[in-house]
């Protein structure tokens, strides 16, 4: 008989026995072991990253377009404090454009706390700004924006401090004169000829121009006034009437005719004649305190001088204007005003009638409560042109109650 042919498991027990043999048993004693290799640093193209950098500029809290374009920066993400480095590297980057597209006045001197980094118009912080720069790639490259808070006050408050500073330096470079040994008989003193040509002159612009035409540069230097009156003024830093207070003009309407009589014997339609008185209002037309069908009522203040010189009166008012007016007119409200007049006669002939009536139904409280009936408080006025106004109200002042 053939003998079979060697297969992989035939001497497999003598391998084993010949490879545990040849193995050396380790000693117990220590030995010295390799030290474990550091990590390999991250390939280039892991920590440069391209990210696409812009400016987005609010003033007055809103934003605004700046027309400036953006830049693809590369950004090395293992830098230390990457979110303050890149905030000031797109600062120094952007802001120098936004001066020369006039789109602000001046820059703070600290732009951190007027700054902050953002994504699609959010604010983001390190840990954020870490984890969008890990997903940037060269195809798909993310939007990193530095985001500036224009605060205007801040801005001017630190002009004015910068040419108060320079104002007050000039006036002390100025004012060391050299002092004058005391005499044991005084003098009268007799002011030299700069100061009497210097007074002359004050003197003569106060008399000769009453309405400060020629203003007084004072101790400054010219170059001081010059490099702060010659900067650009952009449109946003101009805050026209903040607290909404408008001098409107306020109708008298004269309700008679030329000879004295009533117009009923006119025609149909009169010519009215009315004059007019400035009259200080302010209108919150977010606040509507009533509404009809032809009408609805915002809340307004009427401030008028105080009395014997005190401080101004604001008094609590309501402003009426039409619902379905297309454009503000005088006309409609004219009417109501004369309608109010008609009212106000109808009201006076009913106290007489009240005041002659000797029934003893009408005891002496009815007859305080009818006479201390009165129309209410009511004038219109206009802001702007009186052909084309801006604004009509109708103003009745404001009762209290439900």
């Amino acid at each position: 008989m053939a003998e079979p042919a060697d297969c992989a498991g035939t001497h497999a027990s003598f391998r084993d026995v010949g490879k545990s043999k040849r193995t050396k048993t380790p000693t117990p004693s220590p030995y010295a072991r390799t030290a474990r290799p550091a990590p390999p640093p991250p390939p280039i193209n892991d920590q440069i990253k391209l990210v696409n950098c812009g400016i987005v500029l609010y003033q007055l809290d809103k934003l605004k377009r700046t027309g400036i374009m953006c830049r693809m920066l590369q950004v090395n993400v293992l830098q230390p404090n990457l979110y303050l480095s890149l905030q000031r590297q797109l600062w120094e980057l952007f802001s120098p454009s936004l001066l020369s597209k006039n789109l602000v006045e001046s820059l703070p001197q600290d732009f951190l706390p007027h700054t902050n980094l953002s994504h699609k118009k959010n604010v983001i912080d390190p840990e954020t700004l870490a984890m969008l720069l890990g997903q940037s790639t060269i195809k798909k490259p993310v939007q990193i924006d530095i985001t500036y808070q224009e605060n205007i006050d801040e801005l001017e408050n630190d002009n004015t401090d910068n040419v108060e500073s320079n104002l007050s330096s000039a006036d002390a470079t100025d004012s060391h004169t050299p002092p004058v040994p005391a005499s044991d008989n005084p003098r009268p003193e007799t002011p030299t000829p700069r100061l009497t040509r210097s007074a002359a002159l004050a003197n003569s612009q106060s008399t000769a121009l009453p309405n400060s035409t020629v203003p007084a540069r004072g101790p400054a230097s010219l170059s001081t006034h010059m490099n702060f009156l010659g900067r650009p003024v952009s449109s946003a830093s101009i805050d026209l009437n903040p607290e909404g207070w408008v001098v409107a003009e306020r109708l008298k309407f004269n309700h008679q005719d030329a000879r004295g009589r009533q117009s009923s014997s006119l025609a149909r339609y009169q010519h009215l004649q009315a004059t007019t008185c400035p009259l200080t209002i302010k209108v919150d037309k977010t606040t509507i305190v009533g509404q009809g069908s032809m009408r609805k009522a915002f809340a307004a203040l009427v401030k008028t001088d105080g009395h014997n010189g005190g401080p101004p009166r604001i008094t609590n008012w309501v402003a009426k204007v039409g619902i379905h007016d297309e454009y503000p007119t005088i006309n409609p409200h004219a009417t109501k005003a004369r309608m109010y007049k008609a009212c106000g006669h109808v009201l006076r002939a009913f106290q007489l009638i009240i005041n002659r009536c000797t029934s003893l139904l009408l005891n002496d409280t009815i007859r305080q409560k009818i006479k201390a009936f009165e129309l209410v408080r009511h004038c219109v006025a206009f802001v702007g042109d009186s052909i084309c106004p801006v604004d009509v109200y109708f103003l009745e002042a404001s009762l209290p109650g439900d």
